[in-house]
């Protein structure tokens, strides 16, 4: 359990005349005033509730099977929150005597099983999108040599990255030899700017969006760049695209930066075909890359009911999991993180039907390596 878990113990100091045993009420308020002091803003965030753990209540997580218990009376919380584009998922339990609280925060891929628990607090960003500024011909030209190739410390950088820039000195940093010379008033303006690995340099950027979250008390950003994959006469040679943006004052030390990359859904069940699911493994992203693999992990009535993919082309990707009640949505986003790994985000949302009726997601994506390595964030909401 050691290694999925790290255990926080933060004692919030009470009055001294409090000797009796902590109410709901009381630990709620506890509760509101720990995620304020200590997770701050989140691109949403989930507070539930369980108002009947016991000491003999015993906590699983649904990725490992591993369970734990408390060894005193608590009130108990669970925390899902995204931030910064990372999955956080942890365990707040409130001692019902001094109200101490023990955090317990599990890997992002360990989502806690939260039937029977109470949705207190739901809060999500609603994205605004930012109007970048025109910029003058020679802005764009200064701007386009120094966010390429030709830049040392764009090329001494692996991976993707984004740069803010308010500042004259920000960007001498990034321009210490003054191969390009660029006039912006940063009294006035910001300037975002980076690169992106990708797989074929015959990929190209479709779109760049910063967005801020218009239902955060303070200023949180997001800067996505959408990546069209090549599937035709592509350059087999990896590299980066490069993009940049000025926009109006940004008050922001540091902006997540999201990479999409295009995919479009894949129905096996309009095929009249099904998945196998006693040779598969829920919460595993399996990459099908070939008709072989395909026919070894699904049935068809006929053999001419399995669908064709071009498989030259794309890639298959199929995942899984179970859940405690009905489905009411699934929405997913996959992000390349590197040029063999990637990111699928999952926010399965259920409804009230009490069915385990469980979650499947089919996409077909462009043709991608066969080692590529894959990481599931999930988040499981009512």
């Amino acid at each position: 359990m050691k290694k999925y878990i790290f255990l926080l113990n933060a004692l919030l100091l009470l009055s001294s005349s409090l000797t009796a045993q902590i109410s709901p009420e009381t630990a709620d308020e506890l509760a509101y005033r720990y995620i304020a002091e200590n997770i701050g803003e989140s691109q949403y965030l989930y507070l539930y509730a369980n108002r009947n753990v016991t000491t003999e209540t015993t906590f699983a997580t649904e990725a490992t099977g591993e369970n734990f218990s408390l060894n005193h009376p608590c009130w108990a919380y669970c925390v899902v929150s995204q931030r910064n584009n990372e999955y956080v998922q942890q365990y707040l339990f409130i001692n019902k005597v001094n109200g101490a609280i023990s955090e317990m925060r599990l890997k992002s891929d360990a989502l806690p099983e939260l039937s029977g628990w109470d949705l207190m607090e739901e809060f999500t960003c609603e994205w605004a999108q930012l109007a970048p500024a025109t910029p003058t011909d020679v802005q764009k030209n200064a701007l386009d040599k120094l966010f390429s190739e030709s830049s040392e410390l764009l090329k001494n950088i692996a991976g993707d990255t984004l740069f803010v820039i308010d500042d004259r000195q920000g960007l001498d940093m990034l321009n210490p030899d003054k191969n390009a010379e660029v006039d912006i008033d940063f009294e006035k303006y910001s300037l975002v700017g980076g690169k992106v690995f990708v797989s074929s340099i015959s990929d190209h950027i479709s779109s760049t969006h910063l967005s801020v979250c218009a239902t955060s008390a303070a200023s949180t950003f997001k800067y996505e760049v959408a990546v069209d994959k090549c599937t035709a006469d592509c350059l087999t040679a990896t590299g980066y695209l490069y993009f940049w943006e000025i926009y109006p004052k940004i008050n922001a030390q540091h902006i997540p930066l999201v990479v999409n990359t295009e995919f479009q859904d894949f129905n096996m069940d309009v095929f009249s075909c099904s998945w196998q699911y006693s040779k598969l493994k829920a919460d595993h992203i399996y990459l099908i890359s070939s008709q072989e693999e395909l026919l070894t992990i699904v049935t068809c009535e006929n053999e001419t009911s399995l669908p064709a993919i071009d498989f030259s082309k794309y890639s298959l990707l199929f995942v899984y999991g179970g859940t405690t009640y009905g489905v009411d949505k699934v929405v997913k986003k996959l992000q390349q993180i590197s040029s063999n790994e990637y990111a699928l985000s999952v926010d399965v949302k259920l409804n009230m039907t009490a069915f385990p009726e469980g979650w499947k997601l089919s996409i077909v994506i462009p043709k991608i390596l066969e080692e590529s390595v894959f990481k599931l964030n999930k988040n499981i909401h009512h």
